[in-house]
């Protein structure tokens, strides 16, 4: 098993992966929001969706 550390480390790659995908395809304000949403509450689809239908 993965250690805390390295589940954050993980989780954080995973979270920039999805931006530096998100980036090429449109804007960086929404990119900024949807990170804000990641980091600040990981399971609040919803809200991504939401920021997404803005975008």
């Amino acid at each position: 098993m993965k250690g805390p550390r390295e589940k954050d480390t993980w989780r954080l790659e995973r979270r920039l992966h999805f931006l530096r995908n998100y980036d090429v395809a449109g804007d960086g304000i929404v990119v900024l929001c949807v990170w804000h949403a990641y980091a600040l509450a990981p399971p609040s689809y919803p809200l991504l969706l939401f920021l997404y239908t803005l975008g």
